[in-house]
């Protein structure tokens, strides 16, 4: 897979998710992946959910081996925090003020790094993104590249899609129920119980 392919796959993905809601108390689809919950080593359902559908997308596009790579996350220990996911990027050397498709954007609420998204393109002097948990759903958004509330952008690891073939991953992909694209929010069980573990 090429760095073009790579980003036209995570693109895509996001832009189908345009309009997902969240359920009842922050219950998303996205922190049901069980990747997702392998990625955090715990559930991290019914949490503010931004950082999680950022992750969320790039595995359900690259797999979780590669997916958490390309973002600087130790898979068992990976961080919901935003202000943490940017660290990972920082420390990484993939921290940068110039966006292109694909980054990951951070921004500032609050005082501090506590909300992000995927950059979908950057056009007449705007950034447009995808994000989760705003106004309690995915949504795409529009900004100017002098935002002050933009903290700035990581650049994922587009190298390691290399390792994805053109047709297919070398791992276990969510399944389809999970990263569907049909825009249908799905129920939380019933029957089960939440783990519910605080976002450090």
């Amino acid at each position: 897979m090429t760095i073009e392919q790579a980003k036209a796959r995570l693109l895509s993905w996001c832009i189908a998710q345009v309009g997902t809601p969240e359920g009842a108390d922050n219950w998303n689809k996205y922190a049901a992946m069980p990747e997702i919950v392998q990625l955090y080593g715990g559930s991290l359902q019914n949490q503010p959910w931004c950082d999680l559908f950022t992750d969320a997308a790039f595995i359900a596009c690259f797999g979780l081996r590669i997916g958490a790579a390309m973002t600087y996350q130790p898979i068992g220990g990976g961080s919901a925090l935003c202000r943490t996911s940017a660290l990972y990027f920082k420390e990484g050397g993939g921290w940068t003020r110039s966006p292109e498709p694909g980054d990951v954007v951070f921004f500032y609420r609050n005082g501090a790094i506590n909300h992000q998204g995927i950059v979908i393109r950057v056009t007449g002097g705007s950034v447009i993104t995808v994000e989760g948990n705003s106004g309690d759903k995915v949504a795409e958004r529009c900004y100017s590249l002098g935002d002050n509330s933009i903290a700035g952008y990581g650049r994922p690891r587009w190298e390691l899609a290399a390792e994805i073939g053109e047709d297919g991953d070398p791992e276990a992909r969510p399944h389809d129920d999970h990263s569907a694209d049909d825009g249908k929010m799905d129920e939380p069980p019933t029957d089960t119980y939440v783990l519910r573990l605080p976002v450090l």
